[in-house]
């Protein structure tokens, strides 16, 4: 391999690094958003007087994940442990209480 192959190879991992940084931010702004839902699911859920988990909808949203992840080739395994993950900070963010709800 001659250095100008070199070079060039270097020049697609900083390409191929850039574009993992682009996804990065997009998946962090996804996780901002779903967030931002939860929030509301938590207000509506305090005013049915409704419990933050429901065992019949993560059981639905794993099985929905699972297959989604089987059609785009992603290992089930990684996306449990994903959703999970996930699923417990939406969780948290339900049973936390905000300042502005405390008043």
């Amino acid at each position: 391999m001659g250095i100008f192959e070199v070079f060039e190879m270097i020049e697609q991992l900083h390409e191929l690094r850039s574009e993992i940084d682009k996804v990065d931010a997009e998946l962090l702004a996804l996780c901002a958003l779903r967030f931002k839902i939860v929030h509301n699911i938590k207000k509506i859920k305090k005013q049915l007087s409704l419990n933050a988990f429901d065992h019949n909808r993560f059981q639905e949203l794993m099985q929905d994940r699972l297959l989604k992840a089987d059609q785009v080739g992603l290992c089930s395994e990684f996306v449990e442990n994903l959703f999970h993950v996930i699923h417990e900070e939406s969780l948290r963010l339900q049973l936390s209480c905000s300042h502005a709800e405390k008043n």
